[in-house]
This record gives structure tokens, sequence and C-alpha cells, in this order.
């Protein structure tokens, strides 16, 4: 008797635990269905910018000029420098301009826009310049070593993104808005770029 009493409680404890799972389960369910589509594009848009991808690099560029005059080059007139530097290209997508569209409860539209360059830094404390020669009709300035540098981001970004740079910050980017939606509880989660 004692042993059917026994096991008539553990019966009933079993089942308070299974019951209680169940409408924890029910509420967890109800939350997923309260998603709305502003709330997940809020959550999204909050974000700002969204950096997926970084290229660093290092480079030499070398620098000669030479004065002229009427087509001839004029004599003790030539300036010339090397330069090592070194930078980083930072791409990704701007988040302020998401689209979000929820068709049922485990499924999520999301359109954003294309990546971009977001910040293409040269680090000043690693540019070097090397074999000045400078002449006292043509001397060698500043501004010289700024115009190189400002043609050589331009030169470096195109080069990138030729490669796919920005293809490659697109995969990042859906992978992580997808697994970001997919842990909101959606399991189908389309991503689309403008």
């Amino acid at each position: 008797m004692k042993k059917f009493k026994k096991d008539i409680i553990i019966f009933i404890l079993i089942g308070i635990v299974i019951g209680l799972g169940l409408l924890q389960y029910g509420d967890l369910k109800s939350e997923k269905e309260n998603i709305s589509a502003e709330i997940v594009e809020q959550t999204i848009s909050q974000m700002s910018e969204l950096a997926t991808a970084k290229y660093n690099y290092k480079n030499v560029v070398s620098y000669e000029n030479v004065r002229k005059f009427n087509g001839i080059e004029v004599p003790f007139t030539k300036k010339s420098f090397l330069i090592v530097y070194t930078g980083y290209i930072k791409a990704g997508v701007d988040l302020k301009s998401v689209d979000i569209k929820i068709s049922s409860n485990e499924k999520i539209d999301v359109t954003i826009d294309q990546a971009r360059i977001l910040d293409h830094v040269i680090n000043e404390d690693e540019v070097t310049v090397y074999d000045e020669d400078s002449r006292l009709l043509n001397p060698l300035k500043i501004d010289d070593v700024m115009k190189v540098l400002t043609k050589e981001k331009t030169k470096v970004e195109k080069e990138v993104i030729e490669k796919g740079f920005l293809k490659e910050s697109n995969e990042y980017t859906k992978k992580l808005i997808e697994t970001n939606l997919n842990n909101m509880g959606f399991e189908k989660v389309n991503i689309r770029f403008r």
C-alpha cells in the first residue's frame, strides 16, 4: 500500500512538471506570435551600420615630378619620393533603411541596401617616406604626399571592389541577419538586396 501511494505521488509530481512545461511552451509560442515587423525593424535599424568585412593592406608607391617648359624638362626641377604605408577598408550595410515583412510566424522577408565602403583609413603613424629627392626650383611639399595618398586610396578601393569585396560583405551580412532572425524564432528568412 505504501508503495502504491508513493507511485501515485510520483505520478502526480511528474504530471505537474509536464503540465507546467506545456504551459511554459504555450507562453513561448504566444510570445513568438507577438513579434511584429516594427519590433524586428527597430531592433535591426538600431544597429545603424553593420560592418561585415575588413581588408587590411600595405602598399609601396613611388612619385616623381619634373617641371617642363614647352614640353621640355627643365634641369634641376626633378623631385621624387617613395612611400610605404598601411591601411584598412571596412565594408557593410546601412541598416536604417531596412524593410521587414512578416508573412507568418515562421517566415520573414528582409530588404536591405547593397554593401558599400563604410570606412577607409590610411594609418598615419605607419606612413614612411623614403628616398626624398627635392630641388630648389621644384621643392617637395607635404601636399605632394597627401595627393599621392588620396589617389592611392581611390585606386585601392577600386581594386578591392573589382575583386568582390562588396559581394563578400553582402554574403556576411546575409548570414549574420539570417542567424539573428533564426534565433528570434523565424524558420524561413528571405534576405534581398536592393
